[in-house]
């Protein structure tokens, strides 16, 4: 037999020399750990005797440098990530502040203020419902009336009134599409026409300068009524979208001591609705009424009566109210100036 060694084992240190095949199909290796012995076994390779010793470090089990390679790459691909959303949000900061510095100079503003239209912030008609406009700065631009926050607080105000506005136009518009969809189902509203109605009549006025609301609409006259909406600040609230007829009269009345007469002036009556869904601050006009006061030289009083009404589809959550030209010459007399609605469908 031949007994030479094999020539083709690279890894002497570990396996003893002993005759072998010529072809050495196989190797078989032992390795001494501390307390055991693992071997395993691999085909030949006819072509090189190093990768033998190769096999031996890495084998079949992965080493840290596999498992550290892995880790790092996985890292690299997070890293990866939050870079792009960094520069993203970057991105989105950058437009949004372009956006806001072409609103300023649209407004008329200068660097570093915050300026938007009055309109956009206020939440009623009357002037206790926009107090909080009295904290802001204010000029005309265009003939447009705009409020300017010039320090951090008052920008911050304005951005909380304009999120507080957008939140009220969405749950009004919310408001109306549900009652819409819930007249739609019922497919009829005939059972609340009857039970919609309103007649108010004037009390008490406070005298102010120029157009003014008339308020302090009075409901406990046996000949006043309300059912199926709401009087809330000198404003009927609909509580129910449809057809309404609308109607309001103003009784003017001047009285002129000495007999001495001012000279013709103009009357104007005004019935209005609100809802912050509506442009121009929520305030849209319905109805308006104008007449002149015949001039004479020498006259004790001047009266006139204006009426006017007309038939709307309004929308729930709207609040209608009447203004004048002048309060001071409104008569006080509940049966000459009232205001009222009702329901047609």
């Amino acid at each position: 037999m031949n007994t030479k060694q094999c020539s083709c084992s690279s890894v002497s240190a570990l396996v003893p020399p002993s005759p072998c095949p010529s072809e050495c199909p196989d190797i078989h290796f032992t390795l001494a750990t501390s307390g055991s012995e693992s071997s395993f076994k691999r085909p030949r390779s006819p072509d090189s005797t190093s990768s033998d010793k190769s096999y031996l470090s890495t084998g079949s089990y992965s080493s840290p440098s596999t498992l550290y390679r892995t880790v790092t790459l996985l890292l690299l691909v997070v890293c990866i990530a939050l870079s792009a959303a960094v520069i993203s949000l970057f991105l989105l900061i950058s437009d949004l502040r372009n956006k806001l510095d072409d609103e300023i100079e649209g407004h008329g503003g200068v660097s570093g203020r915050l300026c938007v239209p009055c309109a956009d912030l206020k939440f009623g008609p009357f002037p206790e419902d926009n107090e909080h406009l009295t904290k802001l700065s204010k000029k005309m631009v265009n003939g447009v009336e705009v409020c300017c926050g010039s320090s951090p607080n008052q920008t911050s105000a304005i951005l909380g009134l304009v999120v507080e506005k957008k939140k009220n136009v969405s749950c009004a518009k919310a408001m109306i599409q549900g009652q819409e969809r819930l007249q739609a189902e019922n497919n009829s509203t005939q059972k609340s026409h009857g039970q919609v109605a309103a007649h108010l009549l004037i009390g008490p006025q406070t005298p102010v300068s120029g157009q003014a609301a008339v308020r302090n609409w009075l409901t406990v006259d046996p000949v006043a009524h309300i059912r199926g909406v709401q009087l809330r600040n000198d404003r009927i609230r609909v509580n129910n979208s449809g057809l309404y007829y609308l109607y309001s009269q103003v009784y003017f009345l001047s009285l002129y001591f000495g007999g001495n007469s001012p000279g013709a002036t103009t009357l104007y009556h005004y019935v209005y609705r609100y809802n912050v869904i509506y442009p121009n601050g929520g305030e849209e006009l319905l109805l308006k009424s104008v007449r002149t006061q015949c001039w004479e030289r020498n006259k004790e009083y001047d009266d006139y009566t204006s009426f006017t009404g007309g038939v709307f589809r309004l929308n729930v959550g709207d609040e209608i109210y009447v203004k004048v030209s002048n309060i001071s010459q409104v008569s006080q007399d509940p049966k000459a100036t009232f205001f009222g609605m009702f329901k047609l469908g």
